[in-house]
C-alpha cells in the first residue's frame, strides 16, 4: 500500500512488515521513529500482551497503517511520543519507567482507534479462549528457545497433536511456529549484543544457533 504522508501523520507497522520511504520535494522529511520490543509490554506473549499488541498482531478490516494528523487520537499519540523522546533525552531518574508508561498509553489509544465495534462479543471471547490454549506452547518456547526444540515439543506442551498445533498456532498467533521461535531467538540475541560483552559465537549458541551462518542469515 502507498500512503501520502503529511506533517503530523503517524504510520505504524509490525516487525515483519516490509516498508520504505520515498521522500520527494525540496523540504525533505523529519521523522520521530519509535521502535519497541514486545517484551516492553510483558515478559512473554500472553493474554496481557495480546490486549496491547492487537493492532500489530491482528489486522482487522478497518486497519490502515497511516493515522491522519488531523484526527484527535493521532494528535494525542503524537504528543505522547514527543514526551517519550523528551524523557529519553533528559534521562532523569525513572525515565525508563516513564517511557514504558507512555508507550502503554499509546498502545491503549491504538486499541481504541482500531476497535471493530461490529465484531460480535462471541468472537472476542473465542479469540481469548484460543490465546489461553496456545499460551502453554508460547510459554514452552520462551523457556526453551535456546535449546533444540521442535513443533512436536511445543504441541505436547499444549496437549495438541503436531498437525493441529501447527494450524492452530498460525491462526492464533499470526505466524508459524518456526517464525515465532526464530523471532524469540533473534530478539534475545539482539538484547545480548546490546547489553553484554559476550562474543557473537557465544551469544548465537546461547540463543539456539550452533551454526554462525544460520545465525547471521536469521539476524540480518
Amino acid at each position: 500500500k502507498i500512503y501520502e504522508m503529511r506533517a503530523g501523520d503517524i504510520i505504524i507497522f509490525n516487525s515483519v512488515e516490509p516498508h520504505a520511504w520515498d521522500v520527494t520535494g525540496d523540504g525533505g522529511m523529519l521523522a520521530l521513529v519509535t521502535v519497541f520490543s514486545p517484551s516492553l509490554v510483558a515478559e512473554k506473549t500472553s493474554l496481557f500482551d495480546y490486549e496491547y499488541l492487537g493492532p500489530f498482531l491482528e489486522r482487522g478490516p478497518n486497519f490502515k497503517n497511516r493515522l491522519p494528523g488531523e484526527e484527535g487520537t493521532t494528535r494525542r499519540i503524537f504528543a505522547l511520543l514527543e514526551s517519550a523522546c523528551e524523557e529519553y533525552a533528559r534521562r532523569r531518574e525513572g525515565y525508563n519507567l516513564m517511557i514504558k508508561a507512555i508507550i502503554l498509553q499509546v498502545l491503549t489509544l491504538l486499541i481504541r482507534y482500531y476497535q471493530d465495534g461490529g465484531k460480535p462479543r462471541v468472537q472476542i471471547e473465542k479469540r481469548r479462549a484460543d490465546m489461553e490454549r496456545i499460551e502453554k506452547a508460547l510459554d514452552f518456547i520462551q523457556r526453551n528457545y535456546s535449546g533444540d526444540i521442535s513443533l512436536d515439543d511445543a504441541s505436547r506442551a499444549a496437549s495438541m497433536s503436531p498437525n493441529y498445533c501447527s494450524a492452530f498456532f498460525r491462526r492464533t498467533v499470526g505466524e508459524t511456529f518456526i517464525d515465532y521461535l526464530c523471532r524469540c531467538r533473534i530478539l534475545a540475541a539482539h538484547e545480548a549484543i546490546c547489553s553484554s560483552d559476550r562474543s557473537i559465537t557465544r551469544i548465537a549458541a546461547d540463543c539456539g544457533y550452533n551454526n554462525l551462518s544460520n545465525f547471521y542469515r536469521a539476524y540480518h
